[in-house]
Parts: structure tokens; C-alpha cells; sequence
């Protein structure tokens, strides 16, 4: 307990996964070790065969993973289930970066929260000095409870998602275009749904690249255009942004449409629920929107 180190080897063969995870039935056999301490928590474990049925598909997974301060390190770790394989080398807070590369035949196998296919493959590195995010996605036919996705594809800098459904609620398409540079600068976001066709973009950078999540993003939300039959508005200039995991921030965003349509906004939100939000708005239907 406490900072105390570990050290252990374990060879076993025959292991019901049933008694550790009732979800994914089946056994295993493994050759591995593993080391470190327990706070603050660090970990070397190197998997040198682990082999077996899990609900009914043959499993096998090698390779080595460390862990300390926040990083991971993968050397070339990879797993197999049936026709299915994942495989990484590198660590993110490298210059090189975390190689990934990912084909599921059937994210059902996995969980029973989850249903498509997806095959991918990339390169993210979070280092500061140097972050960048590249890759392909395709995927197809996924469900997650009542959302659904008929496709997802890469095209050079776009992401492109179709039929998605949430509930009863359709989108046609969402498109996502990103810069070539550094990742997120610039962001573009292009929505279909029905008769609307909405196009909202940013620029702006990551806080903190060793913590993007927690640091958030600041920039500017530089456009935002929507049409809808014959009506359309969009945004008059550069709306200050800041958006992190713990707090949200748009000011005085004014737009102006046809029709003499008028809309400025403000919001705010601070975890975990403080809300901030102030409009005015004039000659505007809310159903265009």
C-alpha cells in the first residue's frame, strides 16, 4: 500500500475471465510481469504472450506498456481478437508521437453498448514543442444507445460523418475541416440537416498542449453562416471564445440576416453548474433556426 513498489512475474494458463469481468466470458493463459509503485501510481508491464477465448473469439496480445506522471509509453503493443487487431508504439509526449492502428470487424464483440465496424490509423503527439494530429478513419454502420451513425470518413483535412441520428432527430451530414499546422488553429464545421445548411468556423490554439483538455482552447469564432430556404444570417465579426473542460465563454457575437433579422448573444458556463447566457434578438423566427 501507499508508495510502496511492486514487482511480480505471473505464467498462469487456463484463467476464468468470468470472475474478474462477468461480461467478457471465456480463458486465458498469460506470460508477463509487471513493476512500479502504487502512488504515485507508475507501471512497467510487459506482456510477453497472453493468449486465449474471450466470448467465444481468440485472443492473443504482447508487447510492453509503462506508465508514470501522466505519460504512457507503448512498445509495440498489440492485441488481436478474431479478425480484429490493435496495435501502438510510441508515447504522446514524445516528438514522435503515439503511432496507432486500429481495424474492428465488430465493435459488438467488445461491448454490448456498441455495434459497426472502424478501421483507423495515425499519429498523435501532444508534445508542446511540436504537437500534431494525423490519420484515417473509416467507419460504418455505428450505434451507441440512440445514436447512430451511418458513416464516418477521412477526406485529406475533413472529417465527414452521414446520417447521423440521435432519437427521432436526423442529420443529413457533419463535416469537420481542419488546418494543416498545428492541430486545431483553425476548425471549420459544416452541418446539414433538412433544409438548413449551417457553416460555423474558429481560430485560435491550445492552451497547453501537455494538458489540452484541462487548459482548454481560446481563440475567436470567426464565422457562422446559416440558410434556410430563403432566409439566411450570419455573424458581423470575430466573437471572442474560451472553451476547457471546467468553463465556457462566448462574448457579443452579433449576427445579421435578411429580412432585417437581428441576433447578439453572450453565454457562459462554469463546472459544474453555473450558467451565464444573454440575448436579444429581433425579426427572427425561432423555427429557422
Amino acid at each position: 500500500t501507499g508508495n510502496q513498489p511492486f514487482d511480480l512475474s505471473l505464467q498462469a494458463s487456463e484463467i476464468h475471465t468470468e470472475a474478474i469481468l462477468d461480461q467478457y466470458p471465456g480463458k486465458l493463459s498469460t506470460d508477463l510481469s509487471a513493476s512500479g509503485k502504487l502512488q504515485p501510481l507508475a507501471a512497467n508491464l510487459d506482456v510477453r504472450r497472453l493468449e486465449g477465448i474471450i466470448r467465444q473469439i481468440p485472443v492473443l496480445a504482447e508487447g510492453k506498456i509503462r506508465y508514470g506522471e501522466g505519460d504512457i509509453h507503448a512498445d509495440n503493443f498489440s492485441i488481436r481478437s478474431g479478425s480484429s487487431s490493435l496495435m501502438l508504439d510510441g508515447a504522446p509526449y514524445l516528438p514522435g508521437g503515439m503511432r496507432f492502428t486500429a481495424n474492428i470487424e465488430s465493435l459488438a464483440h467488445f461491448s454490448d453498448e456498441i455495434t459497426g465496424t472502424l478501421s483507423t490509423r495515425g499519429v498523435v503527439s501532444l508534445n508542446p514543442d511540436s504537437p500534431s494530429i494525423s490519420g484515417t478513419l473509416s467507419a460504418q454502420r455505428l450505434q451507441f444507445g440512440s445514436i447512430g451513425i451511418d458513416t464516418i470518413e477521412t477526406h485529406e483535412n475533413d472529417l465527414v460523418l452521414t446520417g447521423l441520428k440521435f432519437g427521432e432527430s436526423l442529420v443529413d451530414s457533419l463535416t469537420l475541416r481542419f488546418s494543416p499546422g498545428r492541430p486545431l488553429e483553425k476548425l471549420g464545421i459544416m452541418v446539414a440537416v433538412e433544409s438548413r445548411s449551417i457553416r460555423v468556423d474558429f481560430e485560435g490554439s491550445v492552451a497547453d498542449w501537455s494538458d489540452p483538455v484541462r487548459s482548454g482552447w481560446k481563440g475567436h469564432l470567426t464565422g457562422f453562416d446559416l440558410t434556410r430556404d430563403q432566409f439566411s444570417i450570419s455573424l458581423d465579426q470575430p466573437a471572442s471564445l474560451e472553451v476547457s473542460a471546467g468553463q465556457f465563454s462566448l462574448q457579443d457575437a452579433s449576427l445579421t440576416g435578411s429580412r432585417e433579422a437581428k441576433l447578439c448573444l453572450a453565454g457562459s458556463w462554469q463546472s459544474p453548474d453555473v450558467i451565464g447566457l444573454s440575448t436579444d434578438l429581433s425579426a427572427i423566427h425561432l423555427s429557422v433556426m
